[in-house]
């Protein structure tokens, strides 16, 4: 336990001082945005980088986090030579993945273009285009930094992604590119990044990659349960992208921006209480030892509820001056920004309970109990909250499909994990070893320059 909570400590006092930087640098891009951007381009950017994440379904995505639980098991057990064949199994298929969905993507923006009547959103998606092999780089190498523990590169990965995104809003501003600036830093940033790091991460997880690799076709990567994985996050994609898609069909391009918006500044709030970084690969080297395992997934979803209740009160609070003063223009999004906000305890849950099931290899499971519950959830319920509700309704939907979901993950959890959470009382007991993490967060907040521990 002792080493498990010097992990912790290291990893939370990392992504605090990683969290406050990347927010100040996230605020000053959002600010660029919103203060540049009418309310109907925002929407209009927002519905283009749906389509571009649809299309990137090719990548598979999902596979990503599966791998990370997968490889922190065969790592700890050992088995360097398994990790180091996933890993180049992983990225050669990504790239092929990439290159095709690049290719469909710009041949295909036209097509779509003239479907919708609109000919710039073809040059925009062709801009999108160009994201995806900037992104296979970039998810290898936090794959790796993760299944290492390697606190100070991962979050100094999300700093530049936050930070050179920002140079970039600035020179397109400047030069009066508008809209096409935005997706000119979003797709330019991530490139940005895997150029300054890639040496840095070659060199870190050269070690680890230059293990005798295990001889397995390509295949193996979409076992079982990572295929149940990946479909559960593209699905997830697809949730998410239809809901704005739905807004757009009942209520406008110009109502797109609002929801955007209250659900940019709550996912901002949000990724405040993410830990998973540390959480998930914690959770895959004890599954081995079932009340170990139950009592660090209990405790992970203690901490990630404390967390997001201390976020949101303060948020409740603040939301409304903080529109009104800097995004007047926003000012119809209040309410359902406030909204929004409420589903940061179910969200914070869900971010625990996302990684206890690909550490128990129970995929399938995660995608019954979680995923299409979701679906059904969203597809019964959007249409007649906006119906009858406008955008109130469109943001009352998420809360009870969230919420649903992760009451349902809860009780199926309680029976694959014995011991996790038997009462929910577990969730308001500080006890000795919540005690002794507080101590070694905050010694390691104090030295975290001197070691990654």
């Amino acid at each position: 336990m002792a080493s498990t909570l010097r992990v912790v400590g290291t990893g939370v006092a990392w992504n605090t001082v990683a969290t406050i930087v990347v927010k100040i640098l996230a605020l000053a891009n959002v600010f660029l945005i919103l203060r540049h951007l009418s309310v109907y381009d925002y929407g209009l950017v927002q519905l283009v980088l749906t389509v571009v994440s649809t299309i990137g379904g090719f990548l598979l995505p999902g596979l990503g986090s599966v791998l990370i639980s997968d490889l922190a098991r065969e790592r700890g057990e050992g088995r360097l030579g398994q990790v180091a064949a996933v890993a180049r199994q992983y990225v050669v298929l990504q790239i092929l993945l990439a290159v095709l969905a690049s290719t469909l993507l710009f041949l295909g923006s036209t097509l779509l273009a003239t479907h919708l009547n609109q000919p710039t959103i073809g040059f925009y998606l062709q801009i999108g285009a160009f994201s995806y092999l900037a992104g296979v780089l970039r998810s290898l190498l936090t794959v790796l930094a993760t299944v290492e523990l390697r606190f100070a590169f991962q979050n100094i990965l999300f700093i530049l992604d936050e930070g050179i995104k920002l140079l970039f809003l600035l020179i397109g501003f400047g030069l009066g590119l508008g809209l096409v600036g935005v997706l000119y830093a979003t797709v330019l940033a991530p490139i940005a990044v895997v150029i300054l790091t890639l040496p840095w991460g070659i060199k870190s997880f050269k070690p680890l990659l230059s293990a005798p690799r295990a001889a397995e076709p390509w295949w193996t990567l979409l076992t079982a349960h990572r295929f149940w994985g990946i479909s559960s996050s593209y699905l997830t994609t697809l949730n998410q992208n239809s809901r704005l898609w739905m807004v757009q069909l009942f209520l406008g391009t110009e109502a797109v921006g609002l929801f955007s918006f209250a659900q940019g500044l709550a996912s901002q709030a949000g990724s405040l209480i993410t830990f998973s970084n540390i959480t998930t690969p914690l959770l895959a080297g004890a599954v081995h030892e079932p009340k170990r395992f139950a009592n660090l997934g209990t405790r992970a979803l203690k901490y990630h509820v404390w967390i997001a209740l201390a976020t949101l009160i303060p948020g409740m609070l603040l939301t409304p001056f903080f529109i009104h003063g800097l995004f007047p223009a926003y000012s119809g999004a209040i309410v359902i920004t406030l909204m929004y906000l409420v589903t940061l305890i179910p969200s914070a849950a869900n971010v625990v309970l996302s990684g206890l099931y690909p550490a128990l290899k129970r995929q399938r499971d995660y995608f019954f109990n979680a995923t299409l519950l979701k679906t059904f959830t969203l597809v019964l319920s959007a249409p007649p909250l906006i119906l009858f509700f406008g955008i109130i309704g469109a943001a009352i939907e998420p809360l009870i499909t969230i919420s649903v979901s992760t009451m349902n993950r809860i009780q199926a959890l309680r029976t694959l994990a014995p011991g996790f959470l038997t009462d929910v009382r577990e969730l308001f007991v500080f006890d000795a070893t919540d005690r002794a993490l507080v101590k070694q967060i905050l010694a390691r907040r104090v030295s975290f320059f001197r070691t990654e521990g």
